[in-house]
């Protein structure tokens, strides 16, 4: 009888933790907690190294936070002025910093501001551009380094049944970007690689940047955000509701 139920002690245990659906590296915070917000941000910085890399550890992935990559962005529609950026390869994303972060568990809504210390960006242009009644394109790399970059993001959980256990999911994040400061804002093969026009033209782009970039926003902020709903929902995928939060 002892062997019994020493048997079943061990399967119950065995059993627990594989149905366990949440990443050790993943420090839980009870719900209960009077400094669940300050709890929640040690977990997020805990987890920073996983989140550059996207893997999360016990099997569970999710997209890399480095290097982060748009495939296409449009800057101005109009015939005077366009640029399309392509093929961005976006470094320093996972050195994030939590400003302030605010956790409301009851309403499962979760707000915060981040700043962004450092971009680099690299990638391909195709610019358009008139002067004069002349139209002139040029294409080549765009080299863009970005400092004290903002973003407020808010969040919005909702709780559904898998089941008989309750679990959470994100909706779309909503993300607002502040600008920072543009150190190089630096286009390539400008006007057949004349450099002296080329030096002209980047030296307009980047005392113009916040003009140029303020039109980049609404696409970038969308994937932003549609990246960071998808790590979210990665995290809280398999795990129940008392797993991620419990009392």
């Amino acid at each position: 009888m002892t062997g019994k139920i020493l048997f079943f002690t061990i399967l119950f245990v065995v059993c627990g933790v594989l149905q366990s659906k949440i990443s050790s590296k993943i420090k839980v915070c009870k719900r209960s907690d009077p400094q669940l917000s300050e709890c929640i941000i040690n977990s997020i910085n805990d987890l920073r190294p996983s989140l550059a890399t996207g893997d999360l550890g016990d099997g569970i992935n999710a997209p890399p936070l480095e290097p982060f990559s748009i495939e296409n962005l449009d800057v101005g529609q109009n015939s005077d002025f366009q640029i399309t950026m392509k093929n961005l390869s976006i470094r320093g994303p996972s050195t994030f910093k939590i400003d302030k972060f605010r956790a409301n568990i009851n309403d499962l809504k979760f707000d915060l501001i981040i700043t962004l210390p450092k971009l680099n960006i690299k990638g391909q242009y195709i610019l358009n551009l008139r002067l004069f009644n002349t139209p002139l394109r040029s294409n080549g790399d765009i080299l863009l380094k970005l400092e004290d970059y903002r973003a407020k993001i808010n969040m919005k959980g909702i709780k559904y049944l898998r089941g008989t256990n309750e679990h959470m999911k994100f909706e779309r994040f909503n993300l607002k970007i502040h600008q920072g400061k543009v150190k190089l804002f630096k286009l390539t093969n400008l006007f057949n690689g004349q450099k002296n026009l080329e030096e002209a033209a980047n030296s307009i782009f980047l005392e113009n940047s916040e003009f140029v970039l303020s039109n980049v926003y609404p696409s970038l902020e969308a994937r932003l955000g549609e990246l960071f709903t998808d790590i979210a929902n990665n995290i809280t995928a398999d795990a129940t509701f008392d797993e991620l939060f419990p009392n």
